[in-house]
């Protein structure tokens, strides 16, 4: 039996970019949390084979009292949420999304640039 655990959704926008039914075929029991504080999470992910975050931090010791554990998903372009040697060392794979906002940032960029140039905000 697996069990996936989403644990912050309300973070990562779910409901506007990925069906309801996505993982359905990943796990047998999906959890679906809109938020997980950081004293919730050993109970929130008990038994989980998978996790998905965002915001919510995964040390060493969340990973140590989590034994069935063996993915951890990172909604961010960054490891910064997960102690990854120790998932490393306890066999867990640990992903994340790479280039998520590449062109939202080179377009802010841009934007904050003409509007320096141009005093855009005045018009």
């Amino acid at each position: 039996m697996s069990r996936l655990v989403i644990l912050d959704e309300y973070d990562a926008n779910f409901d506007h970019i990925i069906p309801a039914d996505y993982f359905s075929e990943c796990a047998d029991e999906i959890v679906i949390r809109a938020s997980t504080k950081p004293q919730e999470l050993l109970f929130a992910a008990a038994n989980a084979s998978f996790l998905i975050t965002n915001k919510v931090r995964i040390d060493a010791s969340a990973i140590a009292g989590l034994p069935h554990l063996r993915y951890i998903g990172v909604l961010a372009t960054g490891y910064n949420t997960v102690d990854v040697r120790a998932a490393r060392e306890a066999g867990i794979t640990v992903t994340n999304v790479p280039s998520y906002s590449s062109s939202s940032v080179a377009q802010l960029v841009f934007a904050h640039l003409l509007n320096l140039c141009r005093e855009v905000q005045l018009h």
